[in-house]
């Protein structure tokens, strides 16, 4: 049987997961994401799971949880980390695909 990573390669798709704890809450998410043969990226599936303990107000979880989403895969997508003499740097928020001249 072919390991899952493998297939994924083959297929030109792959998961990735991150885990973390803050603030006595633990969240995990899983992301299908999938390159097509034109190098476009496509992410067709997140899977978030969190445990926060008592939620007073379930819809402002999922809000942030989705945002929390949205913003990764944005900064994932359109940004990158630049190197410089073995640092790296950024130049500021001007400098990202996207963003608002800064006048």
């Amino acid at each position: 049987m072919a390991h899952a990573n493998d297939l994924c390669d083959e297929l030109g798709e792959g998961l990735g997961i991150a885990v973390h704890r803050s603030f006595v809450t633990y969240v995990a998410s899983v992301v299908h994401v999938k390159v097509n043969d034109d190098g476009t990226i496509r992410v067709p599936e997140v899977h978030t799971a969190i445990d926060c303990g008592f939620a007073a107000n379930p819809e402002r979880i999922r809000s942030q949880i989705e945002g929390a989403a949205v913003m990764g895969m944005t900064l994932a997508l359109n940004s990158a980390v630049t190197f410089k003499d073995g640092r790296n740097f950024f130049l500021g928020a001007s400098d990202t695909p996207g963003a608002p001249p800064s006048n």
